[in-house]
């Protein structure tokens, strides 16, 4: 009889029927154990493993079965607008105050302008890139309002927040943004992100 595994969350119960699945954020998808013929458990780490052994699977979900469902084609849900804006990925999205808010990474077109000459490590596209923010009302139609923050040849009427400049020599990328519940108003809003080291300072490392 399957049972919940050690340090496991209590069994969540769905009703029967169609779910869409996405991950296995609900669904454990089972483990597998190295044994032997006489189904005696061999550590992968371990010296003591026998000639023969096999993946026995354990905690194995029943009665679920997935289905593949053909892609349908829609619209891009955001695309490049505006002039800072030749590349948009790394998007990460939440809902609060009762708006959906959605931050994105851009990188620039100079990445592909052969009369500029980009400092390290921002020459770099992955981490010269841009965070831009979009809000909406219903996750469909995107808006991208100027903010006053960063700015693009001289004109500060973006939607950028951090990027270049703003993000110091090391750029910046794989930003991922989270709300700080106990952070004062003005500091709920934080994030983490991927850095270039400049090369001056590897040596000190």
């Amino acid at each position: 009889m399957p049972s919940s595994l050690p340090a496991a969350v209590s069994t969540i119960d769905v009703r029967p029927g169609y779910h869409p699945f996405v991950d296995h954020r609900f669904i454990h998808a089972g483990t597998a154990r190295w044994v032997d013929a006489a189904e005696r458990y061999h550590s992968p780490w371990g010296f003591d493993r026998p000639a023969a052994v096999h993946a026995a699977h354990r905690g194995v979900p029943r009665g679920v079965r997935l289905r593949l469902q053909p892609a349908e084609r829609s619209d891009p849900v955001l695309r490049p607008t505006e002039p800072w804006e030749r590349l948009l990925w790394w998007p990460k999205v939440m809902r609060d105050a009762g708006r959906y808010r959605l931050w994105y990474e851009a990188v620039p077109p100079d990445h592909w302008d052969p009369s500029v000459r980009l400092p390290a490590p921002w020459d770099d596209p992955v981490f010269g890139e841009l965070l831009c923010y979009a809000e909406s009302d219903d996750g469909i139609a995107w808006r991208k309002p100027k903010l006053g923050i960063g700015t693009w040849s001289g004109d500060s009427r973006t939607n950028v927040v951090l990027g270049r400049e703003l993000a110091g020599p090391m750029g910046l990328h794989g930003v991922s943004v989270f709300l700080d519940p106990h952070a004062q108003a003005d500091e709920r809003y934080k994030a983490l992100w991927f850095a270039e080291i400049p090369p001056g300072d590897r040596a000190r490392l």
